[in-house]
């Protein structure tokens, strides 16, 4: 743990930190204020031992950052907002979808569609794709 971290929400209500929680499966995103987590939880809860669920698809693959509002607001992107990814597997969903030997016609509005898709399992499924380097 780095120095000087807070390790109670306790500290982090004091130090006016958030906690962030983004979900791995669907890339939903919320923040949490440590005060209203006083009712359930004592002030001098280690924060890291806290689990979270996703209110949207109730994945408990959960990332649980702390930070001010402005170091929160750079989120984890999830794959299906990945534009680079989206083209990529569209064109080939597109130019390449072969079933049984023939090819099939697809538009490449339901190719987009697939590949949208396809990256919304592979969130689900635990896999994350790096950023490209610039």
């Amino acid at each position: 743990m780095r120095d000087g971290e807070p390790r109670r929400l306790g500290d982090l209500a004091e130090r006016g930190y958030l906690i962030g929680l983004d979900c791995r499966r669907c890339g939903r995103n919320r923040l949490l204020s440590p005060w209203r987590m006083f009712p359930q939880q004592s002030p001098a809860t280690p924060w890291r031992w806290l689990r979270f669920r996703c209110e949207s698809c109730a994945s408990a693959d959960v990332l649980v950052r702390i930070g001010t509002a402005a170091q929160l607001a750079e989120r984890p992107q999830p794959l299906y907002e990945r534009e680079d990814l989206l083209a990529i597997l569209t064109e080939a969903i597109h130019t390449s979808l072969i079933y049984g030997g023939e090819s099939l016609p697809i538009t490449r509005d339901r190719a987009r569609k697939v590949a949208d898709t396809v990256l919304r399992r592979l969130m689900a499924a635990g896999i994350s794709v790096s950023e490209p380097k610039p």
